[in-house]
């Protein structure tokens, strides 16, 4: 017993070659339309800058660029792998005096430079 395949071809053109022929009316029409947008409606600036990010595969992405605090100014971020307990320490430390853990780590880097001799 032979099953014969179905001619999709014909089937698929004809299927949507009326669609193609109809004149399709303006959407939305002129009486639908929606008003103009007035200052009050009109959605405030985003604080920070868009930047447009490399080219994929659906078209650009629009990436805001995070705001960074004035402490962070001119600053790089450096992540460590600590014991919990000593993270534990240091944040109760940090609230017993009200230094930041920041302030701590920046310390401990300033006395390490300066005991090796590389500041």
């Amino acid at each position: 017993m032979t099953r014969e395949k179905p001619n999709m071809s014909k089937r698929s053109v004809s299927r949507f070659a009326s669609f193609h022929d109809e004149e399709t009316p303006d959407y939305p029409p002129p009486s639908v339309a929606p008003a103009a947008a007035t200052p009050q409606e009109t959605p405030a600036a985003p604080s920070a800058p868009v930047v447009v990010g490399k080219a994929t595969g659906r078209g650009q992405r629009k990436i805001e660029a995070p705001v960074a605090r004035a402490s962070r100014a001119g600053r790089v971020g450096i992540q460590v792998w600590v014991d919990p307990s000593k993270r534990k320490k240091l944040k109760h430390y940090s609230a017993d005096t009200g230094r930041s853990v920041d302030d701590f780590v920046n310390e401990a880097i300033d006395d390490f430079m300066v005991k090796h001799k590389i500041a």
